[in-house]
């Protein structure tokens, strides 16, 4: 359930277990009340949808609230398991919808089909924000995500102490401003190309396989 801020209280829960398909042609929302001159709203709800499929062209939200101000609460959290091959729709967490500079973090996106590990997607309506989404500390190696998606000015920090890899072609970015930050063990390639997005690690960061990194085209 999403914060509240001092105006409107944060977004609900959303918890869906369907036997078979959920199509969803209309609107399945977690936002916190708006109140578009104001400040202080509240941050997105969660969701969690469980399906053999998910079907149709609607829209799937867990947003922070929508304000002309930007001092709003962050996106909420999104998880979807089942097949998406039928999904014409969006699934969307940011942390305002109007698209602001300097306003709030995005939320969390995941989306698991049958047979994959997921991806986890940060998409931020192209908001600029000094806030990073967090995911807390964790082992996000391995089987965690198939790929993280920072699209639309998304910005993720992973807390220490975490553990990472950065494989080829798991980590997708629009350079929008994309950054990944992780405070633990990040597993590189030896070689290791960053384009799209900027890798930020700092004194609790290893990284103990690279020994060469390029900078790619819009990479930091």
């Amino acid at each position: 359930i999403g914060s509240g801020g001092p105006q409107t209280a944060g977004g609900g829960a959303v918890y869906l277990n369907v036997a078979n398909t959920l199509q969803v042609n209309g609107q399945i929302l977690a936002d916190p009340d708006d109140w578009t001159t104001n400040y202080g709203l509240g941050s997105g709800g969660s969701i969690y949808l469980i399906a053999n499929a998910l079907s149709g062209n609607g829209l799937i939200r867990a947003s922070g609230g929508a304000s002309a101000d930007r001092r709003t609460g962050g996106g909420g959290r999104t998880a979807v398991y089942a097949s998406t091959a039928s999904w014409a729709g969006t699934v969307w967490a940011p942390g305002n919808r109007n698209g602001l500079a300097n306003t709030s973090s995005a939320g969390t996106i995941f989306i698991q089909a049958p047979l994959t590990n997921g991806t986890l997607i940060v998409d931020n309506n192209n908001n600029t924000s000094t806030h990073l989404t967090k995911l807390m500390s964790g082992d996000y190696s391995g089987t965690a995500f198939d790929q993280i998606q920072l699209i639309h000015s998304g910005r993720l920090y992973m807390l220490y102490p975490s553990t990472f890899v950065i494989a080829a072609n798991n980590i997708l970015a629009d350079a929008t401003g994309n950054e990944l930050q992780l405070d633990g063990r990040l597993n590189t390639p030896a070689s290791l190309n960053v384009s799209s997005y900027t890798l930020t690690v700092s004194s609790f960061s290893i990284l103990p396989q690279m020994t060469y990194l390029e900078i790619g085209s819009n990479g930091t």
